[in-house]
């Protein structure tokens, strides 16, 4: 039986993964990114041209979509990563990610105002796949402002909507869902299911739930109460 786990208890299970068994955050987010990745390849046969938004935030769930769009990248598709953050915001592994993608020659785009939304709208209106790497289980209450105007245009996409981890504007531990949350036709639960992906109201946004292994290691899940 698959545990469903809160965002805190996520959080602890990733901690001692990393600081008890040796697990580098580092490898945690590669493979997440992974795990994307192989949901995009079992829905497109040929990845070559493929034209995929990723939507990216500053934080962990933010790296996983650099990862996934690196990768893609590498097998021929043309991923373009729009940072809802100046570049600069970037701290640790999804900097490093950030890095490395734009060492291969992966396109960038900032989006840190409204009208950058309306510059970039038919490229987001024609992609095949649009990823939604914002705020992961970050995400509380109505969004607004920026964030509100990206979740907006990523729904109004006519692509493939996958969600990492959960959909932007979903409570991960309520399942609460405001008015303006990402309509994902996939989410891709890392390692394990999140409360707010199987509870009302928020389970309408969840699309397709695929639950991935990142190499948690199951000590540590089987020990860990929740």
């Amino acid at each position: 039986m698959i545990k469903i786990v809160t965002a805190g208890q996520m959080r602890a299970l990733d901690n001692r993964a990393i600081k008890e068994m040796g697990v580098a955050e580092l490898v945690l987010m590669e493979n997440a990114g992974l795990a994307v990745l192989k949901t995009i390849q079992d829905n497109f046969e040929n990845l070559a041209g493929l034209k995929v938004s990723v939507f990216a935030g500053k934080g962990n769930n933010g790296g996983d979509g650099i990862v996934t769009a690196r990768h893609l990248y590498n097998m021929g598709a043309e991923p373009t990563v729009f940072l809802a953050v100046r570049k600069t915001e970037l701290k640790g592994d999804a900097k490093i990610n950030l890095e490395a993608y734009s060492n291969i020659g992966g396109s960038v785009k900032q989006i840190t105002r409204k009208k950058h939304l309306s510059d970039f709208k038919p490229k987001i209106m024609h992609s095949a796949v649009v990823i939604d790497a914002l705020l992961g289980t970050g995400s509380k209450g109505r969004l607004r402002g920026l964030y509100a105007g990206i979740v907006d245009a990523m729904n109004h996409s006519s692509g493939l909507k996958i969600a990492v981890d959960i959909p932007t504007g979903v409570d991960s531990d309520s399942g609460a869902a405001p008015d303006k949350c990402f309509n994902a036709d996939i989410t891709v639960a890392l390692q394990l299911p999140k409360v707010g992906l199987v509870t009302s109201p928020a389970r309408n946004f969840t699309g397709h739930l695929v639950v991935s292994d990142i190499s948690i290691p199951q000590k540590v899940i089987s020990e860990s109460p929740c």
